[in-house]
């Protein structure tokens, strides 16, 4: 690999892209304006993830240009259902948009095509060159319900769950889209479990403020009650001992599971480093996190890009 083509590569986008990172996605979509949206050309998978989830973009240049393509198609997808919890007030309403999904997947696999749009038209490539485990496709649409629920879980297992199919299930469907024909070994699995802890864990911390602004919590009622969090101090964004409290026993399983990506990432084949690379940036993304109930950790463009290389380079993530 040609690192300088590598880095000057990757500076090729804008670098003004704010945003809260959620469990399975980068930054929230920045509003355009109508003399821009007139002039602007057909937005492409590429183009969308490049805009609302910029770490995982910056992965998918460590493949191929048809593997760009692929991840991409993979990440409209995601970000396209994980986006109907945060763009509707009634949850029914997203329920009912949640099924639609289901519903496109069910004609996917059933090869009736579909002329639902280029994401679903994108997904079903994907399901065709990759032979995608429908079982991860479902799990994930299903966990997105829980982002409906006022008190979505009880225990820290509920929420484990919840993370491994949605981060988990998204690193595990991007590895076999990268390497179709690579056999998954257990530790290979191990590997994306839990990096998609890292990422969810941490990205959760992160975008607390979206949480607290939808007057829903993705924290464990057992712990709530462990650190005597109410919920409306908690919707109320208030800097307490309490919430940091909270996001600190949430911090501390992503610290653990990073541990073990880092004893497992090594030697790994390099095929899969697109797919999961950027949990690479996420101790950055920590040591940002100095009060972590104020959410919304950045870190610098170039750091991340040097983070990325170096972790591409040597194998360990």
């Amino acid at each position: 690999m040609d690192i300088r083509m590598r880095l000057d590569e990757l500076d090729r986008y804008p670098k003004d892209l704010p945003g809260v990172a959620t469990v399975f996605r980068g930054p929230l979509t920045p509003k355009k304006s109508k003399a821009a949206d007139a002039d602007a050309s057909p937005e492409t998978a590429d183009d969308l993830v490049r805009r609302v989830d910029e770490d995982r973009w910056l992965a998918t240049r460590f493949a191929d240009a048809p593997g760009r393509e692929r991840l991409s198609a993979l990440y409209a997808f995601v970000y396209e259902v994980a986006r109907i919890p945060e763009s509707v007030r009634d949850p029914a309403l997203g329920a009912i948009r949640l099924q639609w999904w289901r519903d496109a997947v069910d004609a996917i696999y059933a090869g009736r095509g579909s002329a639902d749009g280029d994401v679903v038209t994108g997904l079903a490539g994907l399901v065709e060159w990759a032979s995608l485990d429908r079982g991860l496709i479902d799990a994930f649409i299903d966990a997105r319900q829980k982002d409906l629920e006022e008190r979505p879980f009880e225990q820290w297992p509920e929420f484990e769950a919840y993370v491994d199919d949605t981060a988990g299930a998204v690193i595990r469907l991007a590895a076999k889209v990268c390497a179709p024909d690579l056999a998954q070994t257990s530790q290979h699995l191990a590997l994306f479990r839990n990096a998609g802890r890292i990422w969810g864990y941490t990205g959760l911390v992160r975008g607390l403020p979206v949480w607290n602004e939808r007057r829903r919590t993705f924290f464990p009622q057992k712990l709530l009650d462990h650190v005597h969090l109410s919920k409306e101090t908690l919707f109320s964004g208030a800097t307490v001992h309490e919430t940091s409290a909270a996001c600190r026993a949430v911090l501390e399983r992503a610290v653990s599971a990073h541990r073990e990506v880092s004893r497992l990432s090594y030697g790994a084949p390099k095929e899969f480093f697109p797919a999961f690379g950027y949990v690479a940036l996420v101790p950055d993304y920590m040591r940002a996190l100095d009060r972590p109930y104020d959410g919304v950790a950045k870190v610098p463009l170039l750091r991340r890009q040097i983070r990325l290389l170096m972790a591409s380079a040597t194998g360990k993530v």
